[in-house]
């Protein structure tokens, strides 16, 4: 068993759980709190549909990643297909934190001349800064397979 795969993979398992619990319990969202009647904009659906695809995503990919590499599965770690899943991963989730950030950090505190209470805007920032955090788990996890794969370590 590869000890430094296996922890990499439970740190992105936790955080993304840590992820889809903060984003579920304080159920916050994206779409609710940004204007949609003008089309400077982003578009709200797309925005939140990026950051429920990535977590739904990773929280099937990546136990299956970890099951392969409890059961000693060769075909796994000796392909691509963990630098490469881990690298999407890598990818989507900085994406999603970013936008996520990005949409709390204009839209979370006063949508709409509301007062949204401070822990709303800061659990959306707590959740776009782990996804951000979680992708750089990602990209350590996806150079260490590919160094893995080429022997050089």
């Amino acid at each position: 068993m590869d000890g430094v795969a296996i922890g990499l993979g439970v740190t992105e398992t936790v955080m993304t759980i840590i992820c889809i619990a903060l984003m579920r319990v304080n159920q916050l969202t994206i779409i609710e709190a940004i204007p949609t009647d003008t089309f400077l904009y982003d578009n709200p659906a797309d925005s939140m549909n990026m950051l429920v695809g990535t977590l739904i995503a990773f929280i099937i990919i990546t136990p299956s990643l970890l099951t392969a590499y409890f059961k000693g599965d060769d075909f796994v770690r000796q392909s691509y297909l963990s630098p490469l899943l881990n690298a999407v991963g890598f990818i989507l989730f900085l994406a999603s934190g970013s936008l996520t950030i990005n949409h709390f950090v204009r839209w979370g505190r006063y949508p709409f001349g509301q007062n949204f209470p401070n822990y709303y805007y800061d659990q959306g920032l707590a959740l776009g800064s782990l996804m951000i955090i979680n992708s750089v788990f990602y990209l350590s996890d996806a150079i260490y397979a590919f160094v893995k794969i080429k022997g050089l370590a």
